[in-house]
């Protein structure tokens, strides 16, 4: 009997993740239409434990922005489901940071026409966190 292993997590792959999730090159990301006003929020075993907005101008929001602007790159879709660690909600968007992933919702448009991700679908990404993010992990625990 043969080992059906590599064919089942292949199968695995395609199925969870539309055509090549596996496989998929990484994504960038088109921040013009990513913006504030942001909020903060913390969670706890999937329970609010802090929630604070994010001022305009303030240095907080540009951490924010120069962050999105240096993460552009490098996302891939995500294969999961992520319980909420720290969340920024921003217009039209929502990261949530864990301890090792960062994930992207975009919520569909509601303006569009058609059918798919991002019309009536989310569009959902990950991008694993690196030791340069302690800019913003440092403004994620601030004051929650």
């Amino acid at each position: 009997m043969r080992n059906r292993a590599p064919l089942l997590i292949m199968l695995i792959c395609l199925a969870g993740s539309g055509l090549g999730g596996c496989f998929a090159k990484p994504l960038n990301l088109n921040i013009t239409r990513m913006g504030p006003p942001y909020q903060i929020t913390a969670y706890h075993q999937g329970q609010v434990i802090g929630q604070r907005p994010v001022d305009a101008m303030s240095n907080e929001e540009q951490i924010i922005a120069r962050w999105l602007e240096a993460n552009r790159r490098g996302w891939r879709p995500s294969l999961g489901n992520h319980p909420p660690g720290r969340v920024i909600k921003g217009d039209g968007f929502t990261l949530n940071f864990t301890e090792e992933l960062c994930i992207l919702n975009i919520p569909p448009d509601p303006h569009a026409k058609g059918v798919g991700k991002g019309k009536t679908e989310p569009i959902i990404l990950q991008k694993r966190l690196t030791p340069g993010d302690l800019e913003m992990t440092g403004l994620l625990n601030a004051g929650l």
